[in-house]
């Protein structure tokens, strides 16, 4: 059939128009599809594990992982509190004078020190010492004490040398001390019969022996000691019939102690540890510390007897001159635990 030239012009047009169409259907069919394709490479790549913003360690199957942001802690506190343990101690200066918050001592007496003030333990002009200066000192249980003194004195029990030892069985301490004595050490029965023989400190250790410093020098039994010495007393019998065997404790001659007649220890206390706290007549230099004689310090022994070796702690354990005794001299010491 043969079309004349209008109907030719208005089917040309119908397929323009229809093609166009068919065109723009075509680029808007591929723009989706892009889109489509884009968008599924971003949400599962081709390993098929989701991206992560940093690596974790592989899952164990079955195990989900989250990662979280930690929550800040605060800092930890450190509790640096440290307590003191008790001192006790007795002065070698008489006379009344304030101690801390303690007045009217004198060098019959025993004060308790705990790190800031003192207290009066035993009061020793209550029981008859007023006399003579208490020098040596051990606790053996709250209320009873062992002591020597550096003088005879007269008491109940008859003369009591300055070689002896008296057990005070205490009924009150303090302010008001009451009580007995009786006999603990009789040292003429075991060769402390010189004046260079005073006992000037003792400690008696848990076992029941006894630590016994002097004076000056001593010989017992054929051993022979210094002032800078300690001697160690094993008993068979102690009381008005001592007697026991006596050997070298503590050789302060190998430690540094033998310099100067002032290195004369005089006051002494073990620990449960085992470390020795000393007291000398005056001023004292040994590796590592120097002091005076109202100082305690300590010696941390490697090895006792013949062959005494120490290592000193680097502090004093009490500086009486913090307390205003530097015109004093602590002589006698006992240390808990």
């Amino acid at each position: 059939m043969k079309l004349n030239n209008t109907q030719s012009s208005q089917i040309n047009s119908l397929l323009s128009s229809l093609f166009g169409g068919l065109e723009l259907l075509l680029v808007a069919a591929l723009l989706i599809f892009g889109l489509i394709i884009v968008k599924g490479w971003e949400t599962e790549p081709a390993t098929g594990k989701p991206t992560f913003d940093s690596p974790l360690p592989s899952p164990t199957p079955g195990i989900v992982l989250v990662k979280e942001t930690p929550t800040p802690r605060p800092d930890p506190v450190l509790d640096l509190t440290f307590t003191h343990e008790p001192i006790y101690l007795s002065l070698g200066n008489g006379g009344a004078y304030t101690v801390g918050s303690v007045a009217n001592v004198s060098n019959e007496d025993i004060l308790r020190f705990e790190g800031t003030d003192f207290v009066m333990f035993f009061d020793g002009s209550d029981v008859g010492l007023s006399s003579v200066d208490l020098d040596a000192l051990t606790l053996v249980d709250a209320d009873t004490i062992l002591m020597s003194f550096n003088d005879p004195i007269t008491l109940s029990l008859g003369i009591v040398d300055d070689s002896d030892i008296l057990q005070f069985d205490a009924t009150s301490l303090g302010e008001t001390t009451t009580g007995n004595f009786s006999w603990f050490f009789d040292g003429s029965d075991v060769d402390l019969t010189l004046d260079s023989e005073d006992v000037d400190g003792i400690e008696l250790l848990p076992d029941g022996q006894l630590l016994i410093s002097t004076t000056g020098g001593v010989s017992v039994s054929g051993l022979s000691a210094e002032d800078e010495d300690v001697l160690i007393f094993t008993p068979t019998a102690y009381g008005e019939n001592t007697s026991g065997s006596w050997a070298m404790y503590f050789d302060g001659s190998n430690v540094g102690l033998a310099d100067t007649a002032d290195e004369d220890v005089d006051g002494l206390g073990v620990s449960t540890s085992g470390s020795i706290y000393l007291t000398t007549l005056g001023s004292f230099a040994v590796t590592g510390i120097s002091g005076e004689d109202e100082g305690v310090f300590v010696c941390i022994p490697a090895n006792l007897g013949n062959d005494t070796a120490c290592t000193f702690s680097s502090a004093l354990s009490f500086d009486g001159a913090l307390w205003g005794l530097s015109i004093n001299d602590v002589d006698a010491i006992e240390t808990l635990p």
